[in-house]
């Protein structure tokens, strides 16, 4: 089976096993407001002039929609399609009760009226009284008039609910004979034809073309929105965000108020992780107050920054305007569920059961949400009792074999997506991580005690030996440290590929992460999935690690915050240099005012309000943690984590630990951080201010050296012109200005940085001393510097410092393992060291690259093991390198050799 992978990317090519609904190329947006990431149609101001209740409903202008179409009912009294465009006018603007009220005082003088009889069972429906509906809809029906084909398909979709799938199927079949027969010609008939295909599509996938058709031919002569609405909501059902935003887009155009489309484009933005998310879900509420499932993804979106009440309260007001909302239960079920509230969960479920008795929905979405929560093994389960109320629920077994992955069940996670995709050849989640399972025939598991190291066959010799001390090392220190032991193996997967990391995390190409913890699980970033240089994948596995320790401990309860705090704290205690360090951005940031609060901390995270708010989040996260540390003691981390694991809610996880609010920690907090970055903001500019790092007066020299003029305390300029000197081989002028830096603020470790630029200046000068000493300072700030690594080990050793030489070079091995030159080098300064065991590591990396020369690196390798006392590990490494040149001489004596040895008693 062929599955092209699709890219988190808008405007990505899906091949025609995934993405076989396509619309036309929609034509550019009007003119558009910008803000948080929000694009909304502008509207355009257009003189009064009268307006038919239909032309004034498609624009957006309810009010004179509203006047409009009663003033039809009062020149036409029995007009079905009149009250019908009033009903959609007061729905769409969450006046639910008097669309009812107007509705019934039309049956009451036309109580044989099919049309009105339909237009009642969609407002019960709205109102949540599914069993009313029912009994509308068969009025229409009876009535055998205009809508009566699409009150049968709203009628066979509640049926279907309700579990009467054989009842259902029989109406859907109908509406597609009708359509066959030449029957179904009106837009309303042919939506209710698209809604019978789109439902059939559960167990027949071609069927979601048909709906498609249908849809689009009903768009073609449809007055209202409804058919391009339902498009862009099947284009979402099937995971194309792309043609999803093109259609809510298009609607947009003509009414930027319009509620459904407003929500709709909201998911298409989640679903491609970009910004203005609730921004759009607040104006879609506010045209229609009333709006069930704007209230649940509301709940949704809170729920995944674990704000577990105010989730709660948004399911409750869904579920006030619609009791019988599917969506609205399922918000209510997954805030209870994740929040702990096991017996609050229950009942819920129980009621949505009664509603649903036959779908696993509901537990599909609580599944989702404790996924979002770090709960996979829970999410597995609910996943289970899914598939048992609906074994064709093929989100359900995508959802279980995406958590089996997680969990590290390979063989149970394939059987369970395979199974999800022949149902659902849509998913491209599914299709992704099925493409990447293809690949594992290409990796090798090593057995590494506590771990299993899951690696590329290229890459494991020389990945595995020290990946393998590593994560022992940390697993120790960290258990240690919080008390927590994980039980059972630990998996680890490298991937030499990011986009495959990638689809291993969230089933898409395009996530900018490095690695990513699944509890027993933890995938990363092989060296080679990027530059040289662009991060170190030893303090990446620490920090995964840490969250395997604490996300343990909590009974993975830890908020998102607290984790990612002490994971970044734990990789800064692991290593000099490692983890993240006081930035230039981190400054202006704070001088900005642009640092959240305590409580507001995981919006960092998930919901960021711009793009380098996430790595902002991740070292203020950090900095709280090690303030805690220092003011209350590790045993306080610990209480955290404990009373996590109890239920605890963050207030009261708080109170019992620290015996502080959250409140007045985050004052404390707060007071720390001003005292602590006092020194290095006193040479930094605001953003925007004279002296900033943007703005025309950083353009040229002229514009530098005359800020410098004015202040000589301003660190970025300095730098800046440094820099600026240093790469015209101006080295005098470029010296100055970067001393003046560093002496500024010795903490700067970004690009703007001047100790490389220090250290080539004073190395071509001579002053070798000078260039260790900003090498030092550099590599003790910055985790990835390969550059300044090598050149540091070089000066270190010429100086006779071998120790410190080497130790350099073995933290190198933590940013690129797969230059040959550097293990030569390891293994040349271990031997002068008398590190035999080093030495062998060093020359088993050389082979395991496959070098130009095998024989004489497996020769090399046996006369390393020879030195650390393993003759039999000696013997197969010469036997291979004469495997490779059998005239070998060296290698044939050395073979004598240790035969002559082998026979001394």
């Amino acid at each position: 089976m062929t599955r092209t992978r699709i890219s988190i990317r808008r405007g990505s090519a899906a091949s025609a096993a995934v993405a076989l609904l396509v619309l036309p190329a929609s034509s550019v947006l009007s003119p558009v407001v910008r803000a948080q990431g929000l694009s909304v149609p502008l509207p355009t101001a257009r003189p009064q002039q009268k307006l038919s209740a239909s032309e004034a409903l498609r624009r957006g202008e309810y009010a004179r929609a509203i006047e409009a179409a009663r003033a039809d009912l009062v020149a036409t009294p029995g007009s079905g399609p009149a009250l019908s465009r009033l009903v959609a006018a007061l729905l769409e603007t969450g006046a639910h009760a008097s669309a009812e009220e107007t509705t019934r005082a039309f049956l009451a003088r036309n109580a044989n009226a099919g049309e009105a009889w339909n237009t009642l069972g969609d407002v019960l429906v709205a109102r949540g009284r599914r069993g009313e509906a029912e009994a509308a809809y068969a009025r229409a029906i009876a009535s055998r008039g205009a809508a009566s084909l699409a009150a049968e398909a709203s009628l066979g979709l509640l049926l279907n609910d309700r579990g009467l799938r054989a009842e259902a199927t029989a109406r859907f079949e109908r509406l597609i004979a009708a359509y066959n027969a030449g029957r179904a010609t009106s837009a309303q008939n042919l939506i209710a034809v698209g809604k019978a295909c789109r439902a059939l599509g559960a167990s027949n996938p071609d069927a979601f073309k048909d709906a498609l058709k249908a849809f689009d031919e009903a768009a073609a002569l449809d007055e209202t929105h409804e058919a391009r609405l339902r498009t862009g909501e099947l284009f979402l059902e099937k995971f194309n965000g792309t043609e999803a935003r093109t259609a809510f887009e298009t609607v947009l155009r003509t009414n930027p108020r319009q509620p459904r489309a407003l929500l709709g484009l909201a998911r298409a933005r989640d679903f491609d992780g970009e910004r203005g998310v609730p921004d759009l879900v607040d104006a879609a509420l506010a045209t229609d107050p009333g709006y069930a499932e704007a209230y649940a993804y509301r709940s949704g979106l809170l729920l995944a920054l674990e704000d577990f009440p105010a989730a709660l309260a948004q399911a409750e007001k869904a579920l006030a305007v619609n009791p019988s909302s599917a969506e609205a239960l399922a918000a209510k079920a997954a805030a209870q569920y994740v929040s702990g509230d096991s017996q609050g969960f229950a009942a819920t479920r129980q009621r949505a059961e009664s509603l649903f008795p036959a779908s696993g929905d509901l537990l599909v979405t609580v599944a989702e949400a404790a996924v979002r929560n770090r709960l996979y093994r829970e999410s597995a389960q609910l996943a289970r009792e899914a598939l048992a109320r609906d074994p064709r629920s093929w989100a359900a077994l995508a959802s279980l074999g995406q958590n089996q992955l997680r969990l590290g069940e390979i063989d149970d996670a394939r059987k369970s997506l395979e199974r999800s995709f022949e149902g659902d050849p849509y998913n491209v989640w599914v299709k992704n991580t099925l493409d990447l399972m293809d690949t594992f025939r290409n990796y090798t598991l090593v057995d590494a005690g506590r771990f299993r190291l899951f690696l590329d066959k290229k890459e494991a010799g020389i990945l595995g030996p020290p990946m393998g001390a590593l994560a022992a090392e940390a697993i120790q220190k960290l258990s240690e440290r919080y008390g927590f032991s994980p039980a059972g193996p630990i998996r680890v997967e490298a991937y030499p590929s990011h986009a495959d990391f990638s689809v291993r995390t969230v089933g898409l190409a395009g996530l900018g992460a490095l690695g990513v913890c699944f509890g027993p699980v933890v995938a990363i970033d092989s060296p080679q999935a990027r530059e040289r240089g662009a991060f170190n994948w030893g303090s990446t596995l620490w920090h995964e690690l840490a969250h395997v320790v604490t996300m343990g401990a909590s009974g993975n309860r830890v908020p998102r915050w607290l984790t990612e705090g002490i994971s970044v704290h734990e990789e800064r205690r692991a290593r000099p240099g490692w983890g993240d360090d006081l930035s230039l951005e981190f400054l202006l940031a704070y001088q900005a005012g642009r640092l959240l609060s305590l409580r507001d901390l995981n919006n960092g995270f998930v919901r960021p309000r711009s793009p380098d708010q996430v790595s902002l989040s991740y070292y203020q996260a950090s900095l709280v943690v090690e303030y805690m540390e220092g003011r209350y003691g590790l045993a306080a981390l610990r209480g955290l984590l404990g009373a996590y694991a109890g239920g605890a809610t963050t207030e009261k996880a708080f109170e019992s630990a620290i015996g502080r609010t959250l409140e007045q920690v985050d004052a404390e907090f707060q007071a720390w951080l001003k005292a602590r970055l006092a020194g290095p903001l006193a040479g930094i500019r605001p953003s925007g201010a004279p002296g900033s790092t943007k703005g025309p007066e950083l353009d040229t020299r002229a514009a530098l050296e005359a800020r410098l003029a004015k202040d000589d305390g301003d660190f970025v300029a300095h730098a800046m012109l440094g820099l600026l000197n240093h790469r015209e081989k101006r080295e005098d002028d470029a010296l100055k200005h970067l001393e003046r830096a560093a002496r500024i603020w010795p903490g700067s470790s970004g690009d703007e940085s001047p100790y490389f630029a220090i250290a080539e200046i004073k190395l071509a000068r001579g002053d070798r001393d000078g260039a260790m000493a900003a090498l030092k300072a550099l590599v003790a700030l910055n985790e990835n510097h390969d550059a300044a690594r090598r050149q540091l080990a070089s000066l270190l050793e010429s100086a006779g410092e071998l120790q410190a030489a080497f130790d350099v070079l073995e933290s190198l091995v933590f940013i690129y393992p797969f230059d040959p030159a550097l293990h030569e080098r390891r293994a040349a300064l271990a031997s002068r060291l008398r590190k035999p065991r080093e030495v062998v590591e060093a020359r088993r990396a050389i082979v395991a690259l496959d070098p130009v020369d095998k024989a004489e690196a497996y020769y090399q390798l046996a006369l390393a093991e020879i030195d650390a006392g393993d003759r039999a590990a000696a013997r197969r490494s010469v036997l291979r390198s004469l495997e490779v040149a059998p005239r070998f001489e060296r290698a044939q004596e050395l073979l004598l050799r240790i035969h002559r040895e082998e026979k001394i008693p």
